[in-house]
């Protein structure tokens, strides 16, 4: 299977985020087949007001990814 412009560096993310796991967040693809679609969750730091709590967050990357942001939803 060919891969887009767009993931490519979707897949470069993802092996940055699996190798230095970024502090106070996770993030990953929905599922192996597609790219497009993460998931994301962020943690509340410790000593704040919101230390324990977890934001989720859905993301739907578009073909066009580096040149115009991902769509988000809570």
């Amino acid at each position: 299977m060919a891969c887009s412009s767009a993931q490519l560096p979707l897949m470069s993310n993802l092996k940055s985020i699996v190798n230095e796991p970024p502090e106070g967040c996770s993030a990953n693809p929905n599922s192996n087949e597609n790219f497009f679609g993460w998931s994301a969750m962020i943690f509340g730091p410790d000593e704040t007001p919101w230390e324990g709590g977890i934001s989720g967050l859905r993301l739907t990357f578009g073909d066009n990814y580096l040149e115009k942001l991902p769509h988000y939803y809570r």
